[in-house]
């Protein structure tokens, strides 16, 4: 059962990131070429599919970390009997992962909304522009930040 959630954890995590690379690496590049409405069009499109993806995604991850850590504690017996090196890791992944859903979150609430407010009423490709720097940003912060998760799932996995 636990490498049935292991496997869901990081398929999804993959999911998430994979995602968030191919909108940072390719969707947004190719824009930049083709900028004006068909530009904005296209990418309000990737967004809107890419939202849907993304969020499922991040429940999936979330649901089975509660779970392996869950799992775990009932493996050692007590709660008493996690060390400190696993307490500290666990901390570190936690205050990641909750700093990437702000990102998201934030994009999601506060940027994507006046993109595709811009995309649908075909106007104002600057700002459109402007606003999707910003969306590349907290999208490339999250995949730094995603590197800092690996690590630290790789090290949890190292303290068993």
């Amino acid at each position: 059962m636990k490498n049935l959630f292991l496997w869901l954890h990081a398929a999804s995590f993959i999911t998430w990131f994979g995602g968030l690379f191919f909108y940072v690496v390719v969707a947004s590049p190719v824009v930049r070429k083709a900028p004006g409405l068909d530009g904005m069009r296209f990418l309000n499109e990737v967004d809107r599919r890419f939202r849907h993806v993304l969020w499922g995604s991040v429940e999936i991850v979330v649901v089975t970390g509660v779970m392996l850590l869950v799992l775990t504690m009932l493996e050692r017996g007590t709660m008493m009997k996690i060390s400190g090196a696993f307490t500290r890791v666990l901390v570190g992944k936690l205050l990641l992962t909750f700093l990437m859903f702000g990102l998201q979150l934030y994009n999601q609430i506060r940027i994507q909304p006046d993109k595709t407010a811009l995309a649908e009423r075909q106007t104002d490709p600057e700002r459109f522009a402007s606003l999707q720097v910003r969306t590349v940003q907290i999208y490339t912060m999250e995949l730094i930040l995603a590197v800092g998760l690996v690590m630290l799932g790789l090290q949890m996995g190292a303290l068993f």
